[in-house]
């Protein structure tokens, strides 16, 4: 075909008005795209085993540079959009089993090896950035993850440890930033914490004046006066406290003149006699 093709040319040249070369070339023509069709056939005969493969990716591959050759040819168009719906299913029912796969693999871990299952559902995520069906898949599989946690850590979250519960909730909603038992929790526990220490500084305010009473009875005044310095710094908006100091001072002033009044009686005798020899080392007042 290539050498009638080079003849046809040079005759062409010698005789270009010669009707017979045109319908020889005509001919020689249709020649060539029958030879061109008849090695499309034979190629897309070759694609029978992949079609029984389900190689659909490998049978559009190969479609490609026949499309290119004969852009027009029905059977390959034909051949070309049956592959890439059957690809695009197949693609579909791999994607379908993926998912099933790594919801099951996930559910297992939930059971087995919690621990591990908040960095595998990111690993997951970070790998299928934009696929909705995961994000179904991992945000059921937190909210389930969540409930177990709450569930396991009962008696944490009803206990006054709330460092260790805000730490608790606080990682949880880092997973789950809108889980709505969770945001519960984290409210009920913000008052729980908040009526706890009111009544925590209530009953340490009730023994406060029960300690103070009780260092008044044994006279201690010097200590009663360093807890009322004390508690002036926890509770500067309690005025009582204030008075206590007065009072305490008031005792310790009583207590010390009395001690010297006692003290100077004691040592009178021994007092007048060192006036008498030095009078000039006394102070008159």
């Amino acid at each position: 075909l290539n050498d009638a093709q080079e003849k046809l040319k040079k005759l062409e040249q010698d005789f270009p008005q010669s009707q017979k070369i045109t319908n020889l070339k005509k001919d020689l023509q249709s020649c060539e795209k029958q030879k061109i069709e008849e090695e499309i056939r034979e190629e897309v005969a070759k694609f029978k085993p992949l079609w029984k493969a389900k190689k659909y990716s490998e049978i559009l591959r190969n479609l490609r540079p026949l499309l290119e050759e004969s852009p027009n040819n029905k059977e390959l168009q034909d051949q070309f959009k049956k592959a890439k719906e059957l690809y695009e299913e197949q693609i579909a029912e791999l994607q379908l089993e993926f998912y099933q796969k790594q919801n099951e693999r996930l559910k297992e871990l939930l059971e087995k090896r919690p621990e591990d299952l908040p960095q595998e559902i990111y690993n997951l995520e970070q790998a299928n950035p934009d696929k909705e069906e995961v994000k179904k898949i991992t945000q059921e599989l937190k909210d389930r993850y969540i409930d177990k946690q709450i569930k396991d850590k009962e008696a944490l979250l009803k206990s006054t440890s709330f460092s260790e519960i805000n730490e608790l909730v606080n990682r949880l909603t880092s997973l789950s930033p809108q889980n709505e038992k969770l945001i519960k929790l984290k409210e009920q526990t913000k008052e729980r914490q908040i009526c706890y220490e009111l009544n925590k500084q209530s009953e340490h305010y009730k023994n406060s004046i029960a300690k103070l009473k009780a260092l008044e009875r044994e006279k201690k005044y010097d200590e009663l006066l360093i807890a009322t310095n004390e508690l002036q710094q926890n509770y500067p908006e309690k005025p009582e406290f204030k008075k206590w100091e007065q009072k305490a001072e008031n005792y310790l002033y009583k207590t010390s003149k009395a001690t010297v009044v006692k003290e100077i009686k004691k040592q009178q005798g021994r007092l007048v006699r060192e006036f008498k020899a030095k009078p000039n080392d006394f102070l008159r007042l």
